[in-house]
């Protein structure tokens, strides 16, 4: 019996050592330990197969197969006693395996390049997505260094950042800037210290993704973002000028309506006669100068009507040939069959010659070029964006061009917006006004203006307009007959509404001289009273536009319904098209824009009264 046991417990111990190279895949151990024990249970059969056959049983051998019993036994509990433990290492070393192809799965899968380096700062390893980017496959990393991937200097930028985590031992976030396959690129790096049980240093994990389109993005946006507060700047410098020029034409129609009352009052020997015509000379001066702000401002008088550029262009061509120095070469470019845009011709050519002088003065004294071209452009979205004003106005489409370019001396992108401000001028006696003009007028035609232009390789300044649509009635501007001074004289009564005192004082005089009777209001409220006390006396209400309590405009709603025949002629030192755009009014008003003479008010007077 003690035989038969022998040999099951001996076959046990080997399944149980076969299981246990199963679960612990060892190559030797076990395989010597399985193959001993099924040698000696295969010798433990054989034995005892000798014994049933020859019957012969010994007490020396009884007792030797007893002390293989008790080790097989030893064996038995001993293998099935280590099955636990390894069966337990088995599981954590497969659930380890589990948690290292995820996390092998997790890193070759992220978008970010990920690789390890030892303290010498050579690879350990690295992801699929760094070897791609590097250019070699991922089992060459090893062993590699920086200067087997990149050029000397980003290297060595690499490698102090390098030394310097492992000399503070915390995580380091930096960017680095280097020229690849001659663009400029950016990558975002963030480099972690590895750490042992002791707080050693053992090695480091870096992390970086490529951040190029970001930053082209980011700076796209911040040009952008630049772009629009130069022209809100330019806007607020506009609305500034033209709230100036207002306010100082109010304050020149005094002045040259006294001027002209005192001169027609003096006799011809008078010694002062000389000099208040001085005065009146130099207010005329004083109001093209606030005429000029009011371009800038894009309040100033025009008038709207189909014009073709190819034609204003080929006119011009003669005076500029001439007014141009002999040693700058002039190239002119005129598409044919160019569409018409809406604008005011002379404020056109206005714009042309105020960019050729500018090409002009900035090749100076020595020899260049200037071109000037004329055509139709498809535009898209993000080159009109590029414009310094109207970027509201201007959708993506057909436009015309007028488009300056010289060889001169050019400027720095960054001094864009100042050649556009009134009064900067880089010459020595400039008023700076020529380029703020310019703007001005292409900001009342919702124009867009592109500038490009480099220090010492000359600019390009570029004029966008939109092809001609239908005018709208309100930007019509309706020029009065000049009239001699003897058909100024009328009769009726007037009824003056303006705010300024020194306004109303020169008007009433001028209005007397036309043979009117005038009556006269300092504000809206004091107008409509007047206007009620006097009902069907009133022949025409001369209005201004800008008053404390009531503006003009409520004003003349007041006055359209108490009677809405009434005949009013505007006032304003801004511009007829600016002020007649805002009102919203079915019958048409007179406009007298400030400051005015009085052969200019007396036939606004004595067309309106006349008027059907």
């Amino acid at each position: 019996m003690v035989r038969i046991f022998t040999v099951l417990l001996q076959i046990l111990a080997g399944v149980f050592s076969l299981r246990l190279f199963r679960i612990t895949r060892s190559k030797r151990v076990w395989i010597f330990i399985s193959t001993a024990v099924f040698m000696m249970a295969i010798q433990r059969s054989f034995s005892f197969y000798i014994m049933l056959n020859t019957k012969t049983i010994d007490t020396p051998y009884q007792f030797g197969e007893y002390i293989t019993f008790y080790i097989a036994i030893l064996m038995l509990f001993g293998i099935a006693g280590l099955y636990p433990l390894f069966n337990s290492l088995n599981k954590s070393n497969h659930k380890m395996e589990e948690s290292e192809n995820k996390y092998r799965t997790l890193l070759e899968n992220l978008p970010q390049c990920i690789f390890l380096k030892h303290p010498d700062l050579t690879y350990m390893s690295s992801n699929n997505n760094f070897a791609r980017d590097v250019g070699i496959n991922p089992s060459e990393v090893q062993g590699k260094t920086d200067f087997d991937f990149f050029s000397r200097d980003v290297a060595e930028r690499i490698r102090e950042n390098d030394l310097e985590v492992f000399a503070h031992g915390v995580m380091v976030d930096s960017e680095l800037e280097f020229m690849k396959d001659g663009e400029t690129c950016f990558i975002h790096t963030t480099k972690i210290p590895l750490k042992n049980s002791d707080d050693e240093i053992t090695g480091l994990l870096v992390v970086y993704c490529d951040i190029t389109d970001q930053k082209k993005s980011q700076a796209e946006h911040e040009k952008l973002q630049e772009q629009m507060h130069q022209a809100q700047k330019l806007d607020g410098l506009g609305v500034l000028a033209g709230s100036i020029a207002h306010d100082f034409n109010n304050l020149l129609t005094g002045v040259l309506g006294n001027t002209y009352l005192a001169v027609k009052d003096l006799p011809e020997s008078s010694p002062v006669r000389e000099s208040i015509i001085e005065i009146e000379n130099a207010a005329n001066r004083a109001a093209e100068l606030t005429n000029q702000m009011l371009v800038y401002s894009g309040r100033a008088q025009y008038m709207l009507k189909p014009v073709n550029l190819g034609v204003t262009m080929r006119d011009l061509r003669d005076l500029i040939n001439a007014s141009i120095s002999e040693k700058i070469e002039i190239e002119f470019d005129i598409s044919p069959n160019i569409p018409s845009v809406n604008a005011d011709p002379s404020q056109i050519r206005q714009i042309i010659l105020n960019l050729t002088t500018n090409a002009a003065e900035a090749i100076g004294e020595n020899k260049g070029i200037i071109r000037i071209a004329v055509g139709r452009k498809k535009c898209v979205k993000s080159y009109l964006q590029q414009s310094l004003i109207n970027i509201k106005h201007l959708e993506e489409g057909e436009y015309i061009y007028i488009q300056v370019a010289d060889t001169g001396c050019g400027f720095n992108q960054e001094d864009t917006m100042k050649l556009f401000e009134p009064f900067h001028s880089t010459k020595f006696g400039g008023r700076g006004l020529g380029l703020a003009a310019v703007l001005g007028i292409a900001r009342m035609h919702k124009a867009g203006i592109i500038v490009s232009s480099k220090a010492n390789e000359g600019s390009t300044f570029t004029i966008l307009l939109r092809e001609s649509e239908e005018l709208n009635e309100t930007n019509k501007s309706i020029p009065h007959r000049t009239r001699d001074l003897s058909e100024l004289k009328g009769n009726g009564t007037i009824l003056l509404v303006d705010d300024e005192r020194i306004v109303r004082q020169v008007a009433e005089r001028l209005i007397g001289m036309a043979g009117f009777t005038v009556m006269s209001a300092s504000n809206g409220l004091e107008a409509i009273g007047l206007y009620q006390r006097y009902a069907g006396k009133i022949d025409c209400v001369l209005l201004d536009m800008t008053m404390p309590l009531m503006t003009g405009e409520e004003v003349l709603r007041e006055l359209r319904e108490l009677d809405k025949d009434v005949k009013i002629i505007l006032s304003s030192g801004y511009n007829e098209a600016d002020v007649k755009a805002h009102l919203k009014v079915d019958k048409p008003v007179g406009f007298l824009q400030k400051p005015y003479s009085y052969r200019k008010l007396g036939t606004a007077l004595h067309d309106m009264i006349n008027a059907d």
